[in-house]
């Protein structure tokens, strides 16, 4: 939704290679049966998402530039599934403001510049990725274990310090983080049936280290 501090500018995804490597992909993903497809939507937008969602089965509505739909919707009809899961919520992260003061007033803007650098050169890194590899290609390596601790260590190396001994801004901050992705995991596990044996769930890939560690 373009509120992230720092976010990839993607290439063209309704060009007709990309649209042929969405195919392929979901293709793959359809290999599982999965019984759910959840996405980073929030729950309270389910009715909107299934109104969008039917439109699409039936052929009305035209696929937005969107992993949710054309990843989560696209998979979701080759399956037969008669709903696509909404599991994210929204939590106003109140202590951000904060940091940019604390780290002021207690000489910690190196923190927040390491950090700045750190995440930018981390963008470029992807982006290079996604020029060159197909969209399977550049999920792969979105998920590698190297990958995600290194998105995670712009919570936990840099934020977190900010105030640390006195006030503990950074600490609070990195803590809602945390608990945005905790309602997600109690979202995902109250939407999972005893039944179901597969479900695949599509976030961001910031949200991706906690999730899994949490599931």
């Amino acid at each position: 939704p373009h509120l992230d501090a720092h976010e990839l500018k993607t290439d063209d995804f309704l060009a007709p290679k990309r649209q042929q490597e969405l195919e392929e992909l979901t293709e793959t993903l359809k290999r599982t049966n999965a019984d759910k497809v959840m996405i980073e939507k929030p729950v309270k937008q389910q009715k909107q998402m299934d109104s969008l969602y039917n439109s699409y089965l039936e052929n009305k509505y035209k696929l937005t530039v969107s992993e949710r739909e054309q990843i989560g919707f696209r998979l979701a009809k080759k399956l037969n599934l008669k709903k696509i899961n909404c599991v994210d919520v929204l939590y106003l992260m109140k202590q951000d403001s904060l940091l940019g003061v604390t780290a002021k007033e207690k000489n910690q803007l190196y923190l927040l510049n390491e950090l700045g650098t750190t995440a930018k050169n981390f963008m470029a890194e992807i982006d290079g990725v996604v020029k060159r590899n197909s969209i399977t290609g550049i999920l792969k390596y979105l998920n590698t274990k190297e990958l995600l601790q290194k998105n995670l260590s712009l919570y936990l190396k840099y934020m977190v310090k900010v105030g640390a001994g006195e006030n503990y801004i950074g600490a609070e901050a990195v803590s809602e983080w945390y608990l945005r992705n905790l309602a997600i995991y109690s979202n995902v596990i109250t939407q999972i049936n005893a039944n179901d044996k597969y479900v695949i769930l599509i976030f961001g890939q910031g949200h991706i280290p906690i999730l899994k560690h949490l599931l």
